[in-house]
């Protein structure tokens, strides 16, 4: 029987070609499956996720306001700004151009301490004519104090010659005429000294000028001239020239500046408590009193102008910054019990059995809820509970929760009024 070598070889050849076409068939249909699988799971992770949250309760939330003082010791309110009464735009004496600044933004200095300098090359060397001026009046006074001398000899001798009658009266005048204008000459050179030593002193002042020097303690607020620029006591008719290089104020003289309705204004009294609370530190009333009461009112906000002085700790306190000011009862200085207080809506308050002062209010995080327990400064009243402690405020809270909810218990928020 005869072998056919090259027919096996093509039928082998073949059968490796279908295995390849199996394969490259499976791999394509798990290509297809894969994406599929990926789009399930994630699709089932989705439905569970936003099953479970859908599933929680939609409960009204409330963001828990920072401690202020409760309403019974307030007597009114006012707003305003933190100004400072001591501030000052320091520029030079005399005009120049700025050589150096020694301070920046935020630069704490004493009074008397060196701010800047101007170019004073011109300045020390008018000094220095002058000084020479005044000894050169002061060589010439010697000179002539000198002849003088020989001069009042002179008239000596000739006046004794007279009485004798041994030299005539005419030299005896003449002696006395050089006498006097040699008086003369050194009255002269005594105000000439006088006019020097002035020029000095002038010249001085001016050199002295050119160190700009700080008028009292304080803080540079802002910088208003560069080195290199030039300076002058007042700007006129624009150009580059500065008025002042820094604006510095005394930080120990902040206070508000609150505009209070004419209609209230017989309520206050100078020194009455007060409280000052800053927007950018809501969580931190500073004490203070009212200071002064403007005397005149604005026509058009039919207000008057209220200056209330810190009277404590002010740090943190900035010039320009927004201030609410309330004005305090006496008897709130002498109330017992916290001074600061956080007011909320009775509703989101589950008060403890028995009546007592304690509570409990649901905080929620990350839409899981935590029961916090609180302490009431006296019992609600007129839909609203004073906190005393227990909440710092920025807490986000349940407004009026279900009886039911507890520690752990899932909810989905909604703002009040929303859905």
């Amino acid at each position: 029987m005869t072998a056919h070598p090259e027919g096996d070889q093509a039928a082998a050849l073949a059968s490796l070609r279908l295995d390849e076409d199996r394969d490259q068939r499976g791999v394509r249909r798990w290509k297809i499956w894969i994406p599929i699988l990926v789009l399930v799971v994630a699709a089932a992770v989705i439905l569970t996720t936003f099953g479970a949250r859908l599933g929680a309760p939609s409960l009204e939330t409330l963001t828990v306001p920072p401690p202020s003082r409760p309403q019974s010791d307030v007597l009114m309110t006012a707003t305003g700004y933190v100004v400072a009464r001591r501030k000052a735009a320091v520029g030079a004496k005399i005009p120049g151009r700025l050589a150096t600044l020694g301070v920046e933004e935020g630069s704490t200095i004493r009074k008397g301490e060196v701010i800047a300098r101007l170019e004073s090359a011109d300045l020390e060397a008018a000094l220095r004519q002058s000084e020479a001026s005044a000894q050169s009046a002061r060589a010439d006074l010697v000179q002539a104090q000198a002849e003088q001398v020989e001069l009042d000899r002179e008239l000596a001798r000739q006046k004794s010659l007279m009485m004798a009658e041994i030299s005539p009266r005419a030299i005896h005048e003449a002696a006395d005429a050089a006498a006097e204008s040699g008086q003369a000459r050194m009255a002269a050179l005594r105000a000439r000294i006088g006019a020097e030593d002035a020029a000095v002193a002038y010249a001085r002042a001016m050199l002295d000028n050119a160190s700009v020097l700080a008028p009292f303690d304080g803080v540079v607020l802002t910088k208003d001239a560069e080195v290199g620029e030039s300076v002058a006591p007042a700007v006129g008719g624009g150009g580059t020239t500065r008025g002042s290089m820094v604006t510095m104020a005394d930080m120990d003289s902040l206070e508000v500046e609150a505009d209070v309705s004419e209609a209230n204004i017989g309520r206050l009294e100078l020194g009455m408590p007060a409280e000052i609370v800053l927007d950018a530190f809501p969580d931190r009333p500073y004490p203070a009193i009212v200071h002064q009461i403007v005397p005149t009112a604005d026509r058009q906000k039919a207000t008057v102008q209220v200056k209330v002085r810190f009277t404590g700790d002010r740090a943190g306190a900035l010039p320009e910054m927004s201030a609410k000011v309330s004005f305090l009862k006496p008897s709130a200085l002498t109330r017992s019990g916290p001074r600061n207080l956080i007011t909320l809506p009775a509703s989101s308050v589950r008060l403890q059995p028995g009546g007592g002062m304690g509570g409990v209010v649901l905080v929620v995080r990350e839409g899981v809820v935590a029961e916090v327990p609180v302490s009431l400064a006296s019992a609600p009243r007129e839909g609203q509970a004073e906190v005393a402690s227990g909440l710092q405020g920025g807490e986000e809270i349940l407004l009026s929760p279900p009886a039911g909810l507890k520690t752990g218990a899932k909810v989905r928020l909604r703002k009040p009024g929303g859905r």
